[in-house]
């Protein structure tokens, strides 16, 4: 039998082979063999009914000639040429044992003699049947009839209808599923069975099938009552999906049109709900209809009741609590637990004041918390009684002097009562009788309480109860004086005073009193300083008593007790007064360089004070904290006042606060630089001078002056040092003065005077140095004594040029 060429994978056009076989078999037949024959041919199967045929190398050879036999050798076909050594046969048909055989042949000449490979032969049989049946749109489930000793089976998958063949993959069962294949295509799968080794069988095929869109799986979710939450999942080769909705068992809805894969879908009716989806691709293949589960909305919980009933209540009194909620399924308090969906709960007596929420949330028909968030919410306070004023008079309310009157008073539901004459006072009691004596008047008696509820009672205002203290006709009321070296109620805080009280008579007899007393105290208090018995003088019917000097200055309440009941109509006021020096100091009053003090000050009963620096003061107050920088120094701060006589305090001297500014370790003085002067004839052109702090100190601002007058704000630098340029200073004497913020520096005050045509002379014993026709004015001496106007440590550069008229600015250097 023939073998089919289209199973021979070398491709070479047949008629120039027939050609070449028929020249070559014609030289043969004529002369000897040209070159010789390869050594070795081998026929390697594989892959079941395929072969990799090799030969020996043959040197001379031009190329390699080879013939297939099926019959044993009795006829040879499927001539070939080759010019390698090797080449891979496929497709064998099995059933059929092949022979090859290879000759080598020259460029011209004879060929060698054929040399035969060992023959093989093809055993399998194909399967008699594959079928492909699908299931779900787009899965299929691939089967094949068994092949007797198969080892395993292979497939393969073409969608171009057989043109190419890939997806390859081996079993050794007789079926399998295979899922997922992209819709809109024709599927087309063979089978073919193997060996163990050897050649497998001819492929087998299935049937062709084509796949439609896959269904898409569908959800629907409800929330927010009535709400649904419609999603599914996407489906490949859709470019869009349709939903619809049934309600109720009605027909379905129009679609609508989708292009993601999932809608929120509100306020659905009650009722039962269901949804359906399909997905649609571009070329309007659909897939089938799925539907979502059922969905039943409930009607929305109503709060119908839900207080307390009175929501505000007092003690020992009932109250109920009431609710009504619809639409749910239970309630929950957060104190008691489960509850049913309405009802009433009470009557609760309540002993003790409260203010409470009452909270509860609930169970709606679909299963969620009502409300989704918080509570249910109803207020309950519980107050105490209100303040109820049972009684607050004077009995009786007008009395004549010298006769008896009682305050009494109750008042209910309150903690205690406050007098604003005498201060705490309990809910419920009386005072007197008592006996007013002096000259006729009209009191109120004030007072406010503390309810249960700690509340002011009245709120605003007071409770109160008018007393009227009549005159006695043709009668001496009780007189009160004092006297002393000063006139009108003055008391020198040197001096004594003596008070006196007349007691009122009748008839020319005196008047039934017992004891008699002063008393004084601070205007403005009610602390009792002292109270002294007065002494009764028989002749003069006249209670007396002399106080000692030494009170303390003020102004002060002087009273009279008559038996034991204080005389407010006898009431006399008088003033102790003497200035006082209650603070004048630095604070601290030692401070190092740098470091902040202050200056503090209060002089009591004095009208005005004068610094004998900076003028008039208040009588009290405080200046910084101020920092003092340059070299350690000593100072006095020095005042007098005067008092509202116009006296000076002290009569001589002053007030006196000593400051100490001490030098710190490690703690230079601020460097103060003058330089790049600039000079003409007739004044100085300009000069710059400068303030460089320690690297241990910083300030703000930092200001100059000649005259003490006009001050300058310098300007700051990068490096935190400040400089100031005065400009065309006409010839004289200047003193230049330094203000650090907002601090003079009297440690840093310099004189200099400026001379036509010769520059700056300082006067503070600076020596000329002249160096390269610059004049240097260097400070003599490193001592406060030796240089009594330059602090010690404080750098002074101080340049001027010797070219007349010229703008030369030299470059200051530092002298130490």
């Amino acid at each position: 039998m023939k073998v089919n060429l289209p199973y021979i994978c070398a491709r070479v056009d047949l008629t120039l082979v027939l050609l070449f076989m028929i020249l070559t078999l014609g030289a043969t037949s004529a002369q000897a063999y040209s070159t010789a024959a390869p050594s070795w041919v081998n026929a390697a199967p594989f892959g079941g009914n395929d072969v990799t045929l090799s030969w020996a190398s043959v040197s001379g050879a031009d190329h390699y000639e080879r013939q297939l036999s099926t019959n044993g050798g009795v006829s040879w076909d499927n001539s070939r040429s080759y010019t390698s050594t090797s080449v891979k046969l496929y497709n064998h048909p099995a059933g059929k044992t092949y022979l090859y055989q290879v000759r080598s042949c020259p460029s011209s000449g004879a060929c060698s003699s054929w040399v035969k490979a060992a023959p093989f032969t093809v055993y399998f049989v194909a399967p008699s049947w594959v079928n492909a049946a699908p299931f779900g749109g787009n899965d299929v489930t691939l089967s094949w009839a068994s092949v007797s000793g198969a080892d395993h089976y292979e497939r393969q998958l073409s969608t171009n209808g057989g043109v190419s063949w890939d997806n390859s993959r081996s079993y050794t069962s007789t079926s399998v599923k295979l899922y997922n294949h992209p819709a809109g295509k024709a599927y087309l799968y063979q089978v073919r069975a193997c060996p163990s080794s050897g050649a497998c069988s001819p492929w087998v095929k299935a049937a062709p099938f084509t796949v439609s869109l896959a269904a898409p799986s569908v959800s629907a979710v409800l929330f927010g009552g009535n709400d649904i939450r419609l999603s599914w999942s996407a489906v490949s080769g859709a470019t869009s999906y349709e939903g619809a909705l049934k309600t109720d068992g009605g027909s379905w809805g129009a679609s609508r049109t989708y292009t993601n894969t999932s809608v929120n879908l509100y306020n659905h009716p009650e009722g039962l709900h269901v949804y359906r989806v399909r997905a649609r691709s571009s070329a309007g293949i659909y897939s089938p209809w799925v539907e979502s589960e059922r969905i039943t909305v409930n009607p929305d919980p109503i709060l119908k009741t839900f207080y307390w009933n009175p929501s505000t209540t007092t003690t020992g009194q009932n109250s109920y609590f009431y609710w009504d909620v619809e639409n749910v399924t239970s309630c929950t308090s957060t104190v008691s637990g489960t509850q049913p969906i309405s009802g009433r709960l009470g009557p609760y007596t309540f002993s003790e004041p409260r203010d409470s929420t009452t909270k509860w949330y609930c169970t709606d028909l679909n299963g969620d918390r009502y409300p989704s968030s918080g509570y249910l919410e109803a207020r309950h306070i519980v107050n105490h009684p209100s303040p109820s004023k049972v009684s607050f008079q004077w009995s009786p309310s007008t009395v004549e002097v010298g006769k008896p009157t009682t305050f009494e008073w109750q008042i209910d539901n309150v903690k205690n009562c406050t007098s604003t004459a005498s201060g705490l006072q309990p809910s419920n009691d009386k005072i007197g009788p008592m006996i007013l004596y002096g000259e006729g008047s009209v009191s109120t008696t004030k007072w406010f309480c503390t309810d249960l509820n700690n509340n002011r009672y009245p709120v605003s205002g007071y409770l109160e109860a008018t007393r009227t203290v009549t005159n006695v006709s043709m009668k001496e009321h009780i007189a009160i004086s004092f006297t002393n070296s000063n006139t009108d109620s003055i008391v020198n805080i040197a001096d004594d005073f003596i008070a006196m009280a007349k007691p009122l008579t009748v008839d020319g007899e005196l008047t039934a009193i017992s004891t008699v007393s002063f008393r004084y105290f601070k205007t403005g208090t009610l602390d009792v300083l002292a109270q002294v018995e007065a002494v009764y003088n028989a002749g003069t019917t006249e209670f007396t008593s002399t106080f000692g000097s030494g009170l303390a200055t003020g102004d002060y309440v002087l009273q009279v007790v008559v038996d034991g009941i204080s005389q407010s109509g006898l009431t006399k006021y008088f003033t102790v007064v003497e200035p006082i020096e209650v603070k004048f100091g630095w604070f601290p009053a030692i401070v190092e360089v740098g470091k902040p003090t202050t200056f503090e000050w209060q002089i009591d009963n004095v009208e005005s004070c004068t610094s004998t620096v900076s003028g008039s003061q208040p009588t009290k107050g405080s200046i910084g904290p101020v920092t003092f920088y340059g070299e350690a120094t000593t100072s006095i701060t020095q005042w007098y006042c005067n008092d509202s006589s116009g006296n000076r305090y002290p009569s001589v001297g002053y007030l006196e606060a000593t400051r100490i500014v001490n030098n710190s370790a490690g703690l230079q003085p601020v460097v103060v630089n003058a330089g790049d002067q600039q000079q003409n004839t007739s004044s100085m052109q300009h000069i710059v001078v400068s303030v460089v702090p320690d690297a241990n100190i910083s300030f703000e601002t930092v200001r100059f002056s000649l005259d003490s007058i006009n001050w300058y704000r310098a300007t700051k630098n990068a490096d935190g040092s400040f400089d100031f340029k005065f400009h065309r200073l006409p010839a004289g004497n200047y003193t230049l003065e330094i203000e650090i913020d907002g601090v003079r520096q009297h440690g840093l005050s310099q004189s200099f005077e400026i001379i036509p045509g010769v520059g700056i002379l300082w006067q503070t014993n600076l020596v000329p140095i002249d160096v390269a026709g610059i004049t240097v004015m260097v400070p003599q001496g490193n001592s406060e004594s030796a240089n009594p106007g330059v602090p010690i440590g404080i750098k002074i550069l101080f340049i001027k040029t010797e070219l007349i008229g010229t703008s030369v600015v030299e470059e200051a250097e530092v002298i130490n």
